[in-house]
């Protein structure tokens, strides 16, 4: 199944070029190393509320033409529903692309959010809002794909979006470094392929994850709050095996 990132949507503990990195005793790299969750009340986000934990879930419209290149326009169900879980179920994506002229439907969610506030430029999207078997979604984003592909965990993707991404001071967060030294920061977490993922579980990840040859994963605690943004309208992103995403943060 084709995966994209929603549109909105460490070097070990060690500084991360940006005052953001604080070594918090867990950081050390790579599976099988123990895990120590620490409970820490995180600052309020620059607009005074979080989008912390908050649940959502896209569906992406696809258009294919005969060269095998797609466009996926993606419908979001943040701002307008909680994307409750019977009626999600119930979506027929045969529906979704009849709606919208599509050549195929998939589903991205459920999802949550671990960022805590989103400042958004311009939205790429068309803002039309259309109920997919009484489940209201927004479109946010068009996100232009070479071919389809399958499933690629690990593997960099781009999404054209004008956005800056907000994780609080005492924030925990889950970063991916790949062996060129880039890293990528967890920006949501999903129940797609875990119905019964928490946020509880994602610092253990590491024992749990296939990382590839030179991929590492670290868990801390921002000691300042830290910026991601995209890179002149394009954010490059990237998905474990759970369907979990991240977000380039800074290239090595």
């Amino acid at each position: 199944m084709l995966v994209l990132v929603l549109a909105f949507a460490g070097c070990n503990g060690t500084d991360d070029g940006a005052g953001n990195a604080s070594k918090d005793g867990d950081g050390e790299a790579g599976r099988g190393a123990s895990t120590t969750m620490t409970t820490v009340s995180p600052s309020p986000p620059r607009n005074g509320s979080t989008l912390h934990g908050v649940r959502y879930c896209e569906i992406l419209t696809i258009a294919v033409t005969p060269d095998g290149s797609a466009t996926a326009e993606v419908w979001n169900t943040m701002g307008l529903n909680d994307c409750p879980q019977d009626t999600w179920e119930a979506v027929d994506l045969d529906d979704a692309v009849a709606q919208t002229g599509a050549s195929t439907a998939v589903r991205n969610g459920p999802r949550y959010w671990l960022l805590d506030g989103i400042e958004p430029g311009t939205l790429d999207g068309s803002l039309e809002v259309r109920s997919f078997g009484g489940l209201e979604m927004r479109s946010v984003a068009f996100v232009e794909l070479p071919a389809l592909r399958s499933d690629a965990a690990y593997t960099e993707t781009s999404v054209r979006r004008d956005t800056v991404f907000t994780f609080a001071a005492g924030r925990r967060i889950y970063e991916l470094t790949a062996p060129d030294g880039s890293i990528y920061v967890m920006q949501s977490y999903s129940q797609q392929d875990v119905p019964t993922q928490t946020v509880d579980d994602l610092a253990s990840l590491r024992t749990r994850l296939d990382l590839p040859r030179g991929w590492t994963f670290m868990t801390r605690v921002l000691t300042e709050d830290l910026l991601v943004e995209d890179d002149e309208g394009v954010a490059t992103v990237v998905t474990d095996e759970f369907r979990n995403t991240y977000q380039l943060r800074s290239r090595g």
